[in-house]
């Protein structure tokens, strides 16, 4: 739970990822997001649309990320958390290093 970092929603997370490719290849927002939009996240969209379809009405969707001290010793890891009643429900890790 102490690396929860950000909560969103589905929406608000697909953005972000859309506006990170945006910055990423200084390519406008509206290029990114004509040629994007269905697949935010690249090769790792279908595994979270099945991880966001598991999540019910009282859920809530978090972004996460292991210490950055873990990354510099190649341990690191961020992704998403469904967080349900409190406690991490599922995770879905999107980079590890």
């Amino acid at each position: 739970m102490q690396w929860l970092q950000r909560q969103g929603t589905v929406e608000e997370f697909e953005q972000e990822a859309l506006h990170r490719k945006s910055g990423a290849f200084a390519i406008p927002i509206k290029k990114v997001e004509a040629k994007f939009r269905e697949r935010p996240f690249g090769n790792l969209t279908d595994e979270w649309k099945k991880f966001t379809d598991e999540m019910e009405a009282k859920d809530e969707l978090w972004f996460f990320s292991s210490p950055a001290k873990m990354f510099s010793k190649k341990l690191g890891c961020n992704g998403y958390a469904i967080v349900r009643d409190g406690a991490i429900h599922s995770t879905l890790v999107m980079l590890r290093t």
